[in-house]
């Protein structure tokens, strides 16, 4: 069950991390950042866990379809599905793209104004990225684009 989610948690979850962040007082900087870290922290954790199944999964078994695969039907009347999928390259650019934010969003503590929204924009991005990097179709692939 969870192997079948787990490209959608990883991509939805910086953005439920966006929301939040947004929903916490301004005034609170302090909450605001850790919250942020936290949430990206969790993301790496979540690519880092995805790394190990794969990695699992890929040792004795070549040319099957991956496990991790996701498809959905979205808009039945165009054919268009919300599919993803990680191969090899993707999941190096998963991890890498998880890591850079956790750096980036630690290294950015000394920002004082709109501090806030930065944070949020940083989880949104890594939201985009990640569904960039995961889409196996174009429409998908242009809409985190």
């Amino acid at each position: 069950m969870f192997q079948s989610i787990i490209l959608s948690i990883l991509i939805f979850l910086p953005l439920l991390g966006a929301i939040v962040v947004l929903l916490l007082p301004r005034q609170q900087l302090s909450i605001v950042r850790w919250t942020a870290l936290g949430f990206a922290c969790l993301n790496l954790l979540m690519a880092l866990i995805l790394t190990l199944l794969y990695s699992q999964f890929t040792v004795g078994v070549l040319n099957t379809l991956s496990p991790f695969t996701e498809s959905v039907a979205w808009i039945a009347a165009l054919g268009i599905n919300f599919s993803l999928d990680v191969d090899g390259i993707s999941l190096l650019l998963v991890v890498l793209t998880a890591l850079l934010t956790v750096v980036s969003i630690g290294a950015s503590f000394g920002i004082e104004q709109k501090a806030k929204n930065y944070m949020a924009f940083m989880l949104l991005f890594e939201c985009g990225m990640l569904g960039v990097f995961l889409a196996s179709n174009l429409f998908l692939f242009y809409i985190f684009w």
